[in-house]
């Protein structure tokens, strides 16, 4: 054991050497299908990330997909929402919310407005984009992506560290 004589020290060591809280982050994409009542499996991995229950949200801004969210990272956007103390936005924000727990077969029922919002039909795509996931009608999907790689030599890459 090694005595360190300066508590500032001593604090400077314990604080780096205490573990670094890992972000859970999500990525890949899987194809599904909705079947007649709205049921959408969500994978183990994705689920096991999100916890034992989840947030669905109509996003407002622009994107013609759904959000998941984990209880936990909504609870963060969710609080910003508040703090802004625009009535109208939190109805808006709030009202295209929808709290989901899987099935025991991993699946969760989405409401047919929030289907009809994004488009979605029977083939869809579960992607994942860093804290949260998004459902997608499978043909803007890739459409979206196509789009997405055209764009890709723009973009600034100096704000990413690899």
């Amino acid at each position: 054991m090694i005595k360190v004589a300066d508590e500032n020290v001593k604090d400077k060591i314990n604080e780096t050497s205490a573990p670094q809280k890992r972000t859970e982050s999500f990525g890949s994409y899987k194809e599904h299908t909705i079947d007649a009542k709205n049921r959408l499996f969500i994978p183990a991995k994705m689920r096991n990330k999100l916890g034992s229950t989840f947030r669905v949200f109509c996003p407002i801004d622009g994107s013609d997909c759904l959000y998941i969210y984990s209880d936990e990272e909504w609870s963060k956007i969710a609080e910003s929402v508040i703090n802004t103390q625009n009535f109208d936005m939190q109805r808006l924000f709030f009202g295209g919310m929808v709290e989901v727990e899987p099935d025991k077969q991993g699946r969760i029922t989405i409401p047919t407005e929030f289907c009809e919002f994004a488009g979605l039909k029977k083939n869809v795509v579960v992607a994942g984009v860093g804290k949260r996931l998004e459902i997608w009608d499978a043909d803007k999907y890739y459409k979206t992506m196509e789009r997405a790689r055209n764009i890709r030599q723009t973009f600034d890459y100096s704000q990413i560290q690899f």
